[in-house]
């Protein structure tokens, strides 16, 4: 895996995708991979299936691209990273310069409740990410699922519920807590204005709306 992407390392513009598939990127790898994102400039997907990606190179390839790359899409299903990959992760979801709608961490039977909450709360102020797939999670309970629910509308004032997210669409086929998925449906509105002001109707049933 390292050889492969050894190569994409010199700018290349016309580069949009890097596919690789059970390719152990080993010792280093992420920094590899981070050098071959920041230097193709329309670089913008990135696919690692079974790639034995773990927590090093993941927070390698996050601390390498933070704050300058123009990725909308990475899939990491099928390998081994935990909590600390996690942790990594989540530093891009927070990044106010991300471009990042989907992010697929399928099938990755490390991640469990304090991933789930660690991956949830760095939604709190990201407007970018439409699809997070956990599908396959096995470890994650009503407790990390739950995380979702409460970043997805923080009932604890009209204010917070008005600054909950109101982008993140999808979980993963694996959701079936009728909250949450009603709120995920809710999500998929267009004007995020009015999603905003519908969970304050549901949640909030005490204040006069006739000003909204």
């Amino acid at each position: 895996g390292r050889e492969i992407l050894n190569g994409f390392v010199a700018n290349n513009s016309n580069l949009t995708r890097i596919v690789l598939n059970q390719c152990a990127l080993g010792n280093g790898g992420g920094v590899i991979l981070a050098s071959a994102v920041t230097s193709c400039p329309n670089l913008n997907w990135v696919r690692l299936s079974s790639c034995n990606v773990d927590d090093d190179i993941l927070e390698e390839f996050a601390s390498g691209i933070r704050g300058g790359h123009q990725l909308r899409s990475i899939y990491l299903g099928w390998n081994t990273f935990g909590r600390a990959g996690c942790e990594a992760l989540a530093t891009l979801l927070q990044d106010p310069n991300g471009n990042l709608t989907c992010l697929d961490l399928s099938s990755n039977n490390r991640i469990d409740d304090t991933c789930a909450a660690i991956l949830a709360n760095s939604l709190e102020g990201n407007r970018t990410l439409h699809s997070l797939n956990l599908s396959g999670s096995n470890e994650i309970t009503g407790t990390g699922w739950g995380a979702f629910s409460k970043v997805l509308c923080n009932t604890a004032s009209v204010n917070v519920t008005y600054l909950s997210n109101h982008t993140l669409m999808d979980l993963g086929y694996v959701v079936s807590q009728n909250k949450l998925s009603s709120l995920l449906e809710l999500n998929s509105g267009a004007d995020k204005e009015q999603v905003a002001i519908r969970k304050i109707i549901r949640h909030h049933a005490h204040l006069d709306m006739e000003p909204f």
